[in-house]
């Protein structure tokens, strides 16, 4: 059986400043960052193990080895006690959610994510002059030509990513024939929908994705440049002999529930579907990237991509190939737990109303969602797509403050549909890690142990009892350190020795 499938999202968020305040956006992701409540104190953002430059295919493409202050780390890195990480990442705040077991727990944990971001950018603002307010946004595009990722995290075996990466194997059958096809037509489902086209892609009034016009190869270890379908970097965050994470870079940014539940949720199925050798499908199309490009510009859904083998097939046709494997692969006894069912309905239930009336999907998917509000709006007010006041309000519907974006409105108004009942879950998460992965540990002890522990990443902690050196708890499988198997042990323990002479028995 497939191992489960541990999630996050790493969110980078839009930043500006309104009132005409000509403050860059670095120095307000440093304002931003620095304002939430740092309640992992002085705690350090450790690099020792990350490999941003290691590729999956064998190779690394820099050998340059991070270094930064221990004064700059703490500057640009909040870790926070719900167990993610809030920092500066180029010129935008990020927020990677803490590793989440369950599919509601992760949309819940997201949507978090924008209150933490919220909260600091109302405190942020108040520092600067004149009146000048912060403003965030959830979305992708700026529609100046520059991109910013929403980027998606899955556990995987060992097995699994040798398998697709190898570079004994040139063109991996699972990563052409099924991976590949499968995010070039997910879109439908997630895009987050962008008037207008950039980087160079044919001129379009309006598409599903914003994302899709940044992509120019098919395989690469890139995730600002050059960016690839299939992203390779090797950087497992866990015990590399037993795990690996696919990076996944080609997603929207969502703001609809449905749509991140089918986002994640589809890509979780087919991975397990993967890791079970139970899918069997052959879509390796002729130009993966601009069919990417294709897919995203017809919105209206009629357009068909070439296969290598020369037989085309639309988007839609190849998702309910998908979808119906899946249902397949969960109709055996054992396999589907109630997160996938509600997956698969609600997959279903999108794929039926796009082929009959998208319309349908209005309030559930972002895309359709937004393309009718802007209709409307052109409507009413005379507009035509390139009107700068329909390029605003497509980036206000992605706007964090729930008084003013458009997304939040809609949903006051109860006009979305949501996956997760009201709010509770969202709040918990602002200060709380998830119970079911070694998250729940990792916060735990900076919340409990904070002043010895003095660096942490995703599996690793640092503790300082006093000793020569540090003492590394290592965290290689995500799966444990759940809050079951360690509570008992880090609540007994009066302090982080005793808790680390506990550890070694």
């Amino acid at each position: 059986m497939a191992i489960p499938k541990i999630c996050g999202i790493e969110q980078e968020y839009a930043i500006i400043a309104s009132g005409g305040a000509t403050v860059d956006p670095i120095h307000l992701s440093y304002l931003v960052v620095n304002s939430f409540e740092r309640a992992s104190g002085e705690i350090a953002w450790d690099y020792n193990e990350e490999t941003p430059f290691m590729d999956a295919r064998g190779f690394s493409h820099d050998d340059s080895a991070i270094q930064i202050s221990r004064g700059d780390n703490l500057r640009i890195n909040n870790l926070l006690t719900n167990g993610a990480r809030f920092y500066v990442d180029h010129a935008h705040p990020e927020f990677s959610t803490a590793e989440c077991r369950s599919l509601l727990d992760l949309i819940a944990f997201d949507r978090a994510g924008e209150r933490v971001l919220d909260i600091a950018r109302e405190q942020a603002s108040a520092g600067l002059d004149d009146g000048a307010e912060i403003l965030i946004f959830k979305n992708n595009s700026d529609h100046k030509g520059n991109s910013y990722g929403c980027h998606e995290n899955y556990l995987l075996t060992a097995e699994l990513y040798q398998r697709l990466f190898s570079p004994a194997i040139a063109e991996s059958r699972e990563v052409y024939s099924v991976l590949i096809p499968f995010f070039v037509t997910r879109q439908v489902l997630c895009g987050a929908g962008k008037v207008g086209s950039e980087n160079g892609a044919p001129p379009v009034d309006f598409q599903i994705s914003q994302r899709s016009d940044f992509f120019e190869i098919t395989m690469g270890a890139n995730t600002t440049a050059n960016r690839p379908i299939i992203n390779t970097r090797d950087e497992p965050h866990a015990d590399k002999m037993l795990f690996r994470r696919l990076h996944v870079i080609v997603g929207d940014s969502n703001m609809c529930e449905v749509a991140s539940l089918l986002k994640v949720g589809t890509t979780r199925l087919v991975l397990r579907m993967l890791e079970d050798d139970a899918i069997d499908l052959d879509f390796r199309l002729a130009q993966p990237v601009r069919a990417l490009i294709d897919v995203s510009h017809d919105s209206e859904l009629k357009e068909t991509v070439e296969l290598e083998s020369g037989r085309r097939m639309a988007a839609l046709e190849m998702q309910r190939e998908f979808l119906e494997t899946a249902e397949a692969y969960c109709a055996v006894p054992g396999v589907a737990d109630d997160e996938d069912r509600l997956v698969l309905r609600q997959w279903r239930r999108a794929l039926e109303a796009l082929a009959g009336d998208p319309e349908e999907m209005v309030g559930v998917l972002d895309w359709v969602t937004k393309r009718s509000l802007l209709r409307r709006y052109m409507e009413r007010k005379g507009l035509s797509w390139r009107h700068p006041r329909v390029r605003r309000m497509d980036i206000i519907y992605h706007d964090i403050r729930r008084e003013r974006g458009l997304y939040h409105v809609l949903e006051r108004e109860g006009r979305v549909e949501r996956v997760l009942d009201g709010d509770r879950r969202v709040k918990y998460f602002v200060n709380n890690p998830p119970d079911d992965t070694r998250a729940w540990f990792r916060s735990r002890c900076m919340s409990r142990f904070g002043d010895s522990v003095v660096e942490a990443n995703w599996d690793t902690l640092s503790f300082d009892c006093g000793g020569p050196r540090l003492q590394r708890v290592p965290l290689g499988d995500p799966c444990k350190g759940t809050r079951a198997l360690t509570e008992t042990l880090v609540e007994s323990s009066g302090s982080a020795a005793e808790l680390l002479e506990a550890l070694r028995e």
